[in-house]
């Protein structure tokens, strides 16, 4: 028979306690916070009456959704301060990439190092950035390149969708075309 001392056994419950708690409590804590973004992200969709057929959130500070039929896309930036934009894709009549970075060592050892990373939106009235990654706020990229490389494709076909049927952007074309010859 297998002898175990009571006061072994507690210590040593006591000492896993001590070690899984920490792990339980950030796992929970991240739950309750991506929990509380996504029903914020659900009241501004509800409020604004949309779908959305696309949506993501990434590093706890970020999210974004897209109701194709209504051709609109929130953005919500949870930092300090939060921002939260509603963009009208119907305007939009331009989207791109936006990738800041910088070199580092030299000769053979040279490399490059990602330091923002976005999605510009030139719409007929704003010009909208929309933040995926800033190496202020994180020291490594999380999945963010493959993340704004998707949303591009999904945003790219609306857009250029605008510029086949919208003839407010056709006509402001026609102008400057006609301003340039």
């Amino acid at each position: 028979m297998l002898d175990i001392d009571p006061v072994s056994l507690g210590i040593s419950l006591i000492v896993l306690l001590a070690f899984i708690w920490p792990l339980y409590y950030y796992s929970r804590k991240q739950k309750l916070k991506l929990k509380s973004q996504k029903e914020f992200l659900e009241k501004i969709r509800q409020s604004s009456q949309l779908q959305f057929d696309h949506e993501d959130h990434w590093r706890g500070l970020y999210g974004l959704g897209l109701d194709i039929k209504n051709k609109k896309l929130i953005y919500v930036f949870f930092g300090t301060p939060s921002e939260t934009k509603t963009i009208d894709l119907q305007k939009a009549r331009n989207i791109s990439i936006q990738k800041t970075e910088h070199e580092v060592g030299n000769g053979k050892e040279k490399r490059q190092v990602l330091d923002h990373l976005a999605i510009q939106i030139d719409c007929l009235d704003k010009t909208h950035v929309l933040e995926f990654y800033d190496c202020n706020k994180f020291s490594d990229l999380d999945g963010e390149w493959p993340l704004i490389r998707k949303w591009e494709n999904i945003l790219k076909p609306l857009i250029k969708e605008n510029r086949i049927e919208n003839p407010a952007v056709n006509a402001l074309r026609g102008n400057a075309t006609s301003m340039i010859s």
